[in-house]
């Protein structure tokens, strides 16, 4: 497993939460919290519910560009993988919720890293 001896822990995984009706400020303060989770050596998955906004300068659900920022926001502290989940726009069924956009950020420095 190679872990540093026998009571060696996975790190422990914090969530941050949005929905793609969040404003600028709002998606801002969550930067910061994952900031925060990642420099404590916190692993953070990002979860951001899809309505269906879209953004029309990046032609994405509002979702997935909240993801991408928070990415962006946390470059320099760790790695994402692969943003996962639905990201498309159109509404099924006439639901509210389209899916949810997830990504999960190691910190630099674990040994799991994954080039985004």
């Amino acid at each position: 497993k190679g872990g540093k001896g026998k009571g060696a822990k996975e790190p422990r995984v914090k969530e941050v939460r949005l929905t793609d009706k969040c404003h600028e400020h709002d998606a801002q303060v969550k930067i910061r919290y994952a900031q925060q989770f990642l420099s404590k050596g916190r692993v953070v998955k990002v979860v951001a519910l899809n309505t269906g906004k879209v953004d029309e300068a990046e032609k994405l659900s509002r979702a997935e560009v909240l993801v991408k920022q928070i990415i962006a926001g946390c470059d320099e502290l760790g790695t994402s993988g692969q943003i996962l989940g639905k990201t498309s726009t159109e509404n099924a069924a006439g639901s509210g919720i389209l899916g949810v956009v997830t990504v999960v950020i190691t910190p630099r420095g674990l040994g799991h890293e994954t080039t985004a």
